[in-house]
């Protein structure tokens, strides 16, 4: 009776456990993300969904394929769509590797403007959009974008979006370290959650060498503020313990890039203001880290 008992359990654990793999696409499935036809009335696919992985990235962002390895990508699904009158519309699945990379990956490519009625809708963790043009969020660890050459109605830019995150599986939490930047001053939209150097430099320039020591056990946040009546950035990045934070302080100390203001640690977390304000202000800031 014991084994009889064992064996009905070994099955019930592996129905279970394929039930729970069949909750998120398996990476090879990521064309089945993508919308097919009828899916959206007076829309049809104009190709077949391209994929892309990490050796063919480059193909499709000539140049730019580094901006995404930044957060560890994995694979990108692209479907094309055209309308009655010949308006194109653009689909784009990104595969990161975990949530934290698709939220980040989110925060890089965001325009960074106040969210209006299209972002404002029941889609993703979070969303961004450009109206009658693009909407953009993030679900587990993946980031959506969809994009049309020309105006479009906001509504069907919805519907294409809401069938896709209807596709994908539910999930995901800003990292912990975003909720750690206070929230006064803060310039709306204007947050980054990085991994590598290269997905804050058009807002603060460190060099380029890698000051801050970043690698697959540390994570940034950068938003801009308004001090003082000026702009300053104020960077935060988590280390796996203080001598890592400590070590990083001495090199960004040493570099000295450009418009560096204020800089501490505060046990495994090291802040870090750049701009053109007092020096007061700024170590203010870092202080106000929690």
């Amino acid at each position: 009776m014991r084994v009889w008992r064992l064996a009905l359990l070994v099955v019930w654990v592996a129905l279970v456990l394929g039930g729970c793999a069949t909750a998120a696409p398996a990476p090879s499935s990521i064309e089945a993300l993508l919308p097919g036809a009828d899916a959206v009335p007076g829309w049809t696919p104009a190709a077949d969904v391209a994929t892309y992985d990490d050796t063919t990235l480059f193909e499709l962002v000539n140049g730019q394929a580094e901006a995404f390895f930044a957060y560890n990508f994995q694979r990108v699904a692209v479907g094309t769509y055209d309308d009655a009158a010949g308006v194109n519309l653009r689909i784009e699945v990104w595969q990161l590797a975990t949530t934290d990379d698709a939220y980040g990956l989110f925060t890089r490519n965001a325009a960074g403007a106040a969210p209006d009625a299209a972002a404002a809708v029941d889609i993703g963790n979070d969303r961004d959009a450009d109206p009658g043009r693009r909407l953009a969020f993030w679900q587990d660890r993946y980031y959506v974008q969809v994009r049309a050459r020309e105006p479009v109605a906001d509504d069907q830019i919805v519907a294409f979006a809401r069938r896709v995150a209807d596709a994908l599986p539910r999930g995901g939490a800003r990292p912990d370290l975003v909720s750690r930047l206070p929230a006064e001053g803060q310039v709306p939209g204007s947050l980054i959650f990085f991994r590598r150097e290269i997905s804050i430099q058009d807002a603060v320039w460190l060099g380029g060498e890698n000051v801050l020591g970043l690698d697959a056990e540390s994570s940034g946040a950068l938003a801009q503020y308004t001090l003082e009546g000026r702009p300053a950035y104020l960077i935060a990045v988590q280390y796996p313990d203080a001598a890592a934070a400590e070590a990083a302080l001495a090199r960004l100390v040493a570099a000295q890039p450009g418009g560096l203001i204020a800089a501490e640690t505060d046990a495994s977390l090291l802040g870090a203001v750049f701009g053109d304000v007092s020096a007061t202000a700024a170590r203010e800031l870092v202080r106000e880290l929690q």
